[in-house]
């Protein structure tokens, strides 16, 4: 082959080569760009207004076409249980039938279907029927009884599983996937849970702790089986199982081998908190604040990305909630508001209550 031959040979392998190269870089930009341009966060229609009430809701949950509002304490002279209706308005006869035979306030209230439940002192539960409260089950004292009460509470449900958890603030605090056909029990640290959202067959839990500056961090869970198994009483009864002192000095922490797989954690964080998420057109979005201003976001690359300030006060809210049934509910608590959000469809509902005599 001659000189000549070899060099146009050559130089016309090196422009194929070129093509091939200038066809694979503008195939993947076109791809990366069409990606980029499937997915635009939803702009959210924000509105709020002001509701006076005589006693500030220390929990809130849906139920009877309206909603039903726990406070704290409970006396002969104040009721434990108040109803709103849609507008907000408290309804006098359904607020004196919630309290009839009443002996101490409740620690919790759920629903399971149609039926409305309640906890008293941490140990009874009851349930409404015909207008009156019936006595269901006495739970036995356990050893970590401060919040042995809430895996009693079912926070979510499908097909497969009844979600339940606890949480003991700093201490820790776990989540448990009770397995519907094998009735087995998987577990990994969780605290405190504030919302679930299935997503694409996977579940996203979302944890807030206001201790402190505050901590949050949201974790991925693609397929609860492959979570920690838990097999003694021990375990269930205890929030932070998956932590194991000693001593009881507690100088060194170990943990039972397994604990921490079956179990992605996409963003974990100080400084703020996030009030829950929820899911419009197959993408989560979150509520959270910077403990001054709020707003509503979604995960990119493990990050929140702000999409809009939604209120000028700080929300997050610490309790257990029934999220089975309150998914587009998220109550609001801290010292600076009371309230709740109402998220339907693309409208953000921002209620803020106020105190009668303020």
């Amino acid at each position: 082959m001659s000189s000549g031959i070899i060099i146009l040979w050559f130089y016309s392998t090196t422009l194929k080569m070129r093509y091939l190269i200038y066809l694979s870089i503008l195939f993947t930009f076109i791809s990366c760009s069409e990606k980029d341009k499937l997915f635009t966060p939803t702009q959210f229609d924000i509105d709020s207004l002001k509701v006076n009430l005589d006693y500030s809701p220390w929990d809130i949950i849906q139920y009877d076409n309206g909603y039903i509002y726990r406070i704290k304490e409970y006396n002969t002279d104040t009721f434990s249980l108040f109803y709103l209706n849609k507008e907000f308005e408290v309804l006098a006869g359904k607020t004196i039938d919630l309290n009839k035979g009443l002996e101490d306030h409740f620690a919790s209230i759920w629903t399971s279907g149609d039926t409305l439940y309640g906890m008293q002192g941490y140990f009874n539960m009851y349930y409404w029927n015909n207008q009156q409260w019936h006595f269901l089950k006495k739970f036995k004292r356990e050893k970590y009884k401060h919040n042995a009460y809430e895996k009693n509470i079912p926070l979510y449900e499908d097909e497969n599983f009844i979600v339940r958890s606890c949480c003991s603030g700093e201490f820790g605090g776990a989540i448990y996937f009770y397995d519907k056909k094998t009735e087995k029990t998987f577990s990994c640290e969780s605290t405190c849970v504030v919302s679930i959202v299935k997503n694409n067959d996977h579940y996203i839990i979302t944890n807030s702790l206001p201790h402190l500056s505050g901590h949050s961090n949201i974790i991925k869970i693609k397929d609860p089986r492959q979570l920690y198994e838990i097999k003694s009483k021990e375990q269930l009864t205890d929030c932070s199982w998956y932590d194991i002192y000693p001593d009881e000095f507690g100088h060194k922490i170990t943990h039972p081998m397994g604990y921490d797989q079956g179990y992605e954690v996409l963003l974990d964080s100080f400084d703020f908190l996030i009030l829950g998420s929820f899911q419009f057109e197959d993408t989560p979005y979150y509520i959270y604040t910077d403990l001054t201003n709020s707003f509503v976001g979604y995960m990119d690359s493990n990050k929140l990305v702000t999409i809009d300030k939604i209120y000028h006060k700080p929300m997050w809210f610490a309790d257990i909630r029934d999220i089975k049934h309150n998914r587009n509910l998220f109550p609001i608590r801290n010292r600076k508001m009371n309230g709740l959000i109402i998220v339907e469809g693309k409208k953000i509902r921002i209620v803020e209550f106020r105190r009668e005599n303020n």
